[in-house]
């Protein structure tokens, strides 16, 4: 199970053993998969003769992700 550190989820199973996840780490595997899926996937297709609107998107995205 995967979680934000939100004190209601921490008191409902602080008990329980827990890893701590590197969030640049995963963020940077986040934006490989986005920048993957906006360049080569079949449902941007369009929007492959335009880098510029690829580079929003994926800056937009990437801003909120926070390893999630």
């Amino acid at each position: 199970m995967t979680s934000r550190p939100e004190q209601d989820i921490k008191s409902e199973i602080g008990g329980w053993p827990f890893v701590r996840i590197q969030t640049n780490l995963v963020n940077d595997d986040i934006r490989a998969y986005v920048r993957a899926r906006i360049r080569e996937g079949n449902d941007f297709k369009r929007l492959q003769s335009k880098p510029k609107v690829q580079d929003e998107i994926e800056r937009r995205l990437m801003e909120k992700v926070d390893g999630m």
